[in-house]
C-alpha cells in the first residue's frame, strides 16, 4: 500500500506540474499599437497605416497579437464605397 500511496503522490506532483506549465503557456502578451505598426509585414502582411486604422477604428490602444490579426484581416478585407 505504500506504493500505491508515493505512486498517487508522484502523479499528483505531476499534474501540478503540468498545469503549472499549461498556465505560462496559455499566459499571451499584450502589445501596443505602435508594436503592431512597427511589425505590420512581417506580422499581417500589410502596412503599417492599414495596421493603425484597423485598430483605430476599433478604439484598440493594446491587445492580444490574435485579437489583432482578427480585426486587421476584416478591416482588409472590408469594401471601399
Amino acid at each position: 500500500m505504500a506504493s500505491a500511496k508515493n505512486g498517487t503522490q508522484i502523479s499528483a506532483e505531476n499534474e501540478s506540474a503540468a498545469s503549472a506549465e499549461d498556465s505560462v503557456v496559455k499566459q499571451e502578451s499584450t502589445y501596443t499599437i505602435d508594436e503592431f505598426c512597427s511589425n505590420a509585414q512581417a506580422l499581417f502582411g500589410t502596412m503599417p497605416e492599414c495596421v493603425m486604422a484597423a485598430l483605430k477604428e476599433k478604439g484598440i490602444k493594446e491587445c492580444k497579437k490574435p485579437e489583432a490579426e482578427k480585426i486587421v484581416r476584416q478591416f482588409i478585407k472590408k469594401e471601399v464605397d
